[in-house]
């Protein structure tokens, strides 16, 4: 294993930096590494890029710890595990990859706040769930952590799964709404209680929702004839109402919408009458792209313009963007060098690859990975607690 002696700015390009060749799908990190995330068999921080020998990596997610998916269907993780967010039946953190048994598909990887806990598909199509389980969202009908798999229901249950460390939303395929977990700002939409569910409970009667985002006590769900609508928690204004008090069941934010997503204390999606993004909620840190860093209670455009390809956001702190030449842009925190090596917070959205051809990618509020269309992974990797990891949608 070697350490590539550039700059966070120059490692996100998709070359191997040290060699020249192509890299095979090789991980790279960068920062604190607190918690052994980079699967070195060490906690030592890194200010360059450093290959972590992971290879074939097909998907990543990270927060405190990080999952890898490989070409084959194994899964590994490594880092932090005091809730047993590696699925190894203990937790011990680890700082080397180590194997969770069986045979896995893919991953849920919605930007809300999943920051303890892990859950995947199986080859089956079944999906399971791991670590926090404070709230019930591992649908074992109690509140108990979890450091081994369990299963969260089998093949066909759901049709749509969005997660949280508080709350999953569950859509089925005859286009009901369902939601388990916690629920005191009124998360699931029960409109008449505030009671916490470890068990699905169907949110109104509605037949026609279509998709679903969770964030931090609040989710979003979009409707089949474009209207999105929000409830649950509202400090920030995260329902786009104009205000911050919080809905127990749901109101509409005005437009028409489509890609939708929610992160800890954002909300954002694409409006379709101009193809541009906004975005409305936590905004302290300029990751909205704008001078003035004050929340929003009502959407705003991404930046100057919004037109943007794809969006995710890093638990909260920070927005990453793709542009439809396929290269990569930041705005917001830059305190673990994840926008630029200068460390200056932006407001204003910064360019960070230039060689377009950023297929997927996934951030934290300490570091992003980047999918290259050829399927190599970069990325610049910290592990602050409680970062959130993000993949642009397929």
């Amino acid at each position: 294993m070697s350490s590539i002696k550039q700059s966070p700015l120059d490692a996100f390009l998709h070359r191997d930096l040290k060699s020249g060749s192509m890299l095979d799908n090789s991980l790279y990190g960068i920062g604190r590494n607190t918690n052994g995330e980079f699967g070195l068999n060490n906690a030592t921080g890194y200010t360059n890029y450093t290959l972590t020998g992971s290879q074939n990596v097909v998907d990543v997610w990270c927060s405190q710890g990080y999952l890898q998916l490989k070409s084959d269907g194994s899964l590994f993780a490594t880092g932090y595990n005091t809730y047993g967010e590696l699925g190894q039946g203990d937790i011990i953190y680890r700082s080397s990859p180590t194997q969770i048994p069986g045979v896995w598909d893919s991953f849920i990887n919605d930007n809300g706040g999943q920051y303890h806990n892990g859950f995947a598909y199986k080859s089956d199509g079944s999906l399971w769930g791991w670590g926090y389980n404070a709230f019930g969202v591992l649908l074992t009908n109690n509140i108990f952590p979890r450091s081994s798999p369990v299963q969260v229901f089998a093949a066909g249950t759901y049709s749509k799964v969005s997660s949280s460390h508080s709350n999953l939303q569950l859509l089925k395929s005859d286009g009901t709404m369902w939601g388990v977990g916690y629920n005191a700002y009124g998360g699931l939409g029960q409109v008449t209680d505030i009671v916490n569910r470890s068990s699905p409970v169907q949110m109104g009667t509605d037949t026609n929702w279509t998709d679903t985002a969770s964030g931090h006590y609040f989710s979003l769900g979009l409707k089949n004839d474009g209207t999105l609508w929000g409830w649950g928690y509202n400090l920030y204004g995260e329902l786009g109402q104009g205000d911050i008090v919080p809905r127990s069941s749901p109101v509409q934010i005005p437009g028409s919408w489509s890609d939708i997503g929610a992160d800890i204390h954002v909300s954002y999606a694409r409006k379709t009458t101009d193809n541009k993004i906004y975005m409305w909620g936590y905004n302290s840190v300029g990751n909205f792209g704008k001078e003035n860093a004050n929340p929003r209670s009502s959407p705003v455009l991404l930046g100057s313009d919004g037109n943007w390809k794809s969006v995710r956001t890093g638990y909260t702190y920070v927005t990453y963007m793709t542009d439809y030449n396929d290269n990569l842009w930041g705005a917001g925190s830059n305190g673990s060098y994840q926008l630029n090596p200068d460390g200056i917070p932006r407001s204003a959205p910064i360019q960070i690859t230039t060689h377009g051809s950023v297929e997927k990618f996934s951030a934290g509020v300490s570091g992003a990975f980047v999918l290259e269309a050829n399927n190599n992974l970069l990325g610049n990797l910290t592990s602050d607690p409680l970062t959130d990891q993000l993949y642009s949608r397929i």
